[in-house]
């Protein structure tokens, strides 16, 4: 599989099978990894989409090929075939599809339990999207909040909060993230005199430019609270992880909560059934506590993957124990905050599913 990123997938002859899917995205990205654990939990088979990978480490989602897909450069994008054109007599048509959101829905809404066009796969396709229009409001909302840029996992990827932390991820892979990706914006521009850039595509480049050329400022001075710029950061990074974190954690844990308390089952029993895992090898248990009751659904693939992003950044892993060193790092600060119950039945009963094994059979990240 190469890490550039192709242009678009190819399209077959009349004589071709039915044309695949193709996901572009980043094995290490939480909003990819969010959108194979949907292609599992719904029962599609490896088969039944091409992966195209795109480091964005390297700036690939920069790069002239792949905006000519995404032109905003988000990863991941599913590029589909449209129903009207899958025919064996008919050349293939596609659109992209370039959100998290929409490419989870997509996914969910493809394949049902009555309808399982062009798959492969026999395996079981349940419904992921919430039942009510109640829940519909409540997902949306988490959802959202999950995609804003307050809460983009990128900047707490590259977040310090002291010189230390700071001198750390200089020299790690965020620090080799923050150059690369400034390097790729300056090949793409320099490349203007020789290929002429759209408008469109040069005033991307121009602004990635300047935001990623300030966070390399940051990462590449030694001055500390001294620079004010830096100084500036570290107390963005403190907010986000000290103070907003509580925040949007607890607001998760109410959610958990107010959809389990009309079920009079008891945290205690909720954890045991939970801790018994898989019924069967290969079966994932009916049910478990998630964000909208006892059934898995798509706002909690949303949340997994943002909640497991930060665990890794903790120095946490995917064990019940991983949680415990996220709570560390937001009580750096040292008030004693602790995560709430629900949010760990949560983390629990998601981590024995086999979505996750195999999405995150390399590790946490």
């Amino acid at each position: 599989m190469s890490n550039a990123p192709a242009a678009q997938p190819s399209s077959p002859t009349a004589s071709s099978t039915v044309p695949k899917a193709v996901l572009y995205a980043h094995s290490k990205s939480p909003w990819s990894s969010a959108v194979l654990l949907a292609l599992f939990e719904k029962g599609y088979g490896d088969d039944e989409f091409d992966y195209r990978e795109v480091d964005i480490t390297k700036g690939d989602n920069l790069d002239p090929s792949y905006l000519r897909i995404n032109s905003t450069s988000g990863v991941p994008t599913l590029v589909v075939p449209l129903d009207k054109y899958v025919g064996p007599e008919t050349e293939s048509r596609y659109k992209a599809i370039v959100d998290t959101k929409s490419i989870l829905d997509f996914i969910d809404k493809s394949r049902t339990i009555i309808s399982r066009t062009h798959t492969t796969s026999s395996a079981p396709a349940p419904a992921l999207a919430p039942a009510t229009i109640d829940h519909l409001s409540v997902t949306n909302n988490l959802i959202t909040s999950l995609h804003s840029p307050e809460l983009d996992p990128i900047f707490f990827t590259v977040s310090a909060t002291d010189q230390s932390e700071l001198a750390e991820k200089a020299n790690g892979p965020a620090g080799l993230y923050v150059k690369q990706r400034q390097e790729a914006i300056l090949r793409h521009l320099a490349s203007d005199e020789a290929n002429p850039l759209s408008t469109r595509y040069k005033t991307l480049l121009e602004k990635e430019k300047e935001i990623n050329g300030a966070l390399l400022k940051v990462y590449q001075s030694t001055s500390g609270e001294q620079d004010p710029d830096t100084s500036a950061f570290f107390e963005k990074s403190k907010k986000k992880w000290q103070e907003e974190l509580k925040t949007v954690l607890e607001t998760f844990e109410k959610t958990i909560k107010d959809n389990h308390d009309s079920s009079g089952e008891s945290a205690e029993a909720k954890a045991a059934a939970s801790a018994r895992g898989p019924s069967a090898e290969g079966e994932d248990p009916p049910t478990g506590t998630y964000l909208l009751g006892d059934q898995i659904s798509l706002v909690d693939l949303h949340f997994f993957v943002w909640l497991a992003r930060l665990v890794y950044l903790s120095g946490g892993d995917l064990s019940v124990a991983g949680l415990s060193k996220l709570e560390e790092k937001i009580n750096k600060g040292g008030d004693g905050w602790k995560l709430g119950e629900n949010v760990r039945l949560f983390w629990q009963s998601i981590l024995i599913r086999d979505s996750v094994k195999k999405v995150y059979s390399g590790g946490i990240h």
